[in-house]
């Protein structure tokens, strides 16, 4: 019975408590207010009253103080996801997570300013393919951590990152026409393949990481897989690959991401390379070792059909 009577009173008094004390406090000052009152709602709950009463007290808290004032709460919703206002960002987590109809609009401008940002890199015509891999995984790099440390970890958060990462990655200009993720990160790896300009392999390497990154989230994977081959084809026949290990490691690297049969023709390819490769050098150690010597240089490439992108004519 005094339980009873005592939500009663704790619902009038939060009522009377919105409607006047903070009836006038602009959506952030409220949601710091509306904490600072949970908080002691809670020390008061604990010291005072059965535990089984905690819980009743919580529920009529964010019922009064959130549920009922949603609307307004909501309306700075966009303002503060995309001031990145972070400590008002994290008390809006705070009061959202435990309402079913609130966290979802938290969620959707979320996701909603990462795809703004993402889309801006899209459509800049200064924007290479470099810059775009750069800013791309910087966006990522930074809103993951924000979902770590603003959003404890929310795997809804993680969901709304993805999508918005996504769609950007798979960003068509024309709708008739296959998104250019494909092309764009192909040529951005070959660059990286091809000239070291004074970075290390480590370096490279880190660069190579940051691909795979964008490629986990393209849709059309063998329309990428199509534009790979036929780059490293050319690499791995001209020579123009600084480092195989480099090469070896961005095919492992797919692999892990996509399974042994995305990476199949790839691996047989880098195969058949390696056995070409010391095919010639032992053909050449026997030339020297029966003295004989050769008029011009030579080198030898036994290709798989069926491996290679090449017809028979090429």
């Amino acid at each position: 019975m005094f339980e009873k009577h005592f939500l009663e009173a704790t619902e009038n008094f939060y009522k009377s408590l919105t409607s006047e004390a903070f009836a006038y406090l602009d959506c952030c000052p409220y949601m710091e207010a509306v904490i600072k009152t949970l908080d002691e709602e809670r020390i008061l709950a604990q010291r005072f009253l059965h535990h089984s009463t905690l819980p009743k007290i919580e529920n009529l808290c964010y019922k009064v103080l959130v549920n009922e004032q949603l609307e307004k709460i909501s309306l700075m919703c966009k303002d503060v996801v995309q001031g990145e206002l972070l400590k008002d960002l994290k008390n809006m987590y705070i009061l959202f997570k435990p309402l079913n109809n609130a966290l979802p609009i938290l969620l959707k401008e979320f996701e909603n300013y990462i795809k703004k940002l993402g889309m801006e890199f899209n459509v800049s015509p200064t924007v290479d393919p470099a810059q775009f891999v750069g800013n791309i995984t910087d966006l990522h790099t930074k809103f993951t951590q924000m979902v770590i440390e603003i959003f404890s970890g929310d795997g809804e958060f993680t969901i709304s990152l993805d999508r918005a990462i996504q769609s950007i990655v798979n960003y068509r200009e024309d709708p008739k026409q296959p998104p250019k993720i494909s092309e764009k990160l192909n040529r951005y790896i070959d660059i990286l393949m091809k000239t070291r300009k004074g970075r290390t392999e480590a370096e490279i390497e880190a660069q190579l990481s940051k691909s795979i990154l964008i490629f986990r989230y393209i849709d059309d994977k063998d329309l990428f897989q199509k534009y790979y081959s036929k780059m490293l084809c050319t690499r791995l026949i001209a020579s123009l690959s600084f480092s195989m290990d480099l090469e070896e490691s961005m095919i492992n690297k797919m692999k892990d991401a996509c399974g042994y049969e995305f990476t199949s023709k790839l691996s047989r390819m880098f195969t058949d390379v390696n056995v070409s490769q010391g095919l010639t050098k032992r053909f050449l150690e026997e030339m020297v070792k029966n003295n004989k010597k050769l008029e011009v240089s030579i080198s030898v490439m036994v290709l798989q059909a069926g491996a290679w992108p090449l017809t028979a004519a090429q």
